[in-house]
């Protein structure tokens, strides 16, 4: 069995340099090129930034003589297949408790402070008007925070810190990115719904004057 294969070009810049059409100069006609974002990344940045960024690869590779995507490997958001709380028992686990510990124990570490692990809660939700998950650390009571012995300040009862916001994109959500971007978009998902494959592609290419 012969499997396809594609030539990887390797490349110590950013993402940037790949939006200048100069960038591809020299390859031949019957290029094809694929551009890949794991969903973790994704889902970090704001709906703004992911649009610019998307539009950054279609404003230039419409410009180009051969075909180009970008996709995008990203979380779902909830579904009949994925109910809300599977999102948030995805990441309710004690690796994801560790990690948020560890962030703490890091700033302490770091600046020399004394945040207190066990006047903190450790909270998630998924919030519906952001499509995202969110996880924060809230003060179950008022506690000081030193800095080397000298007392900084006092997080009071009900202070959060927030430690991550995770988006999780619905169907509705990535054709609004692609019609903001001006890209074709094509959608394919695991059975469980629990991850998509976003394709972002120019709607028209044009010939490079």
């Amino acid at each position: 069995l012969e499997l396809p294969t594609a030539k990887l070009v390797p490349h110590l810049g950013s993402w940037d340099d790949a939006m200048q059409t100069s960038f591809y100069k020299g390859l031949p006609q019957n290029t094809e090129i694929t551009a890949t974002l794991m969903g973790l990344t994704a889902g970090n940045f704001s709906v703004d930034y992911m649009v610019d960024f998307i539009q950054g690869f279609v404003s230039t590779w419409e410009k180009l003589p051969f075909p180009a995507k970008l996709v995008l490997f990203v979380d779902a958001a909830p579904s009949d297949l994925k109910p809300t709380q599977q999102i948030i028992n995805a990441y309710s686990g004690k690796e994801i408790l560790d990690l948020d510990r560890h962030m703490v124990k890091m700033i302490n570490a770091s600046l020399d402070l004394d945040f207190s692990l066990d006047k903190l809660k450790h909270c998630i939700e998924y919030d519906f008007e952001e499509e995202a998950l969110v996880r924060w650390w809230e003060a179950t009571e008022d506690f000081p925070v030193s800095h080397r012995g000298k007392l900084v300040t006092l997080i009071r009862k009900g202070t959060r810190m927030q430690t991550e916001i995770s988006r999780k994109f619905s169907d509705s959500l990535l054709q609004s990115m692609a019609e903001r971007a001006g890209a074709h978009l094509e959608i394919h998902r695991t059975d469980d719904d629990f991850f998509k494959a976003a394709t972002f592609a120019p709607r028209d290419r044009k010939s490079v004057v």
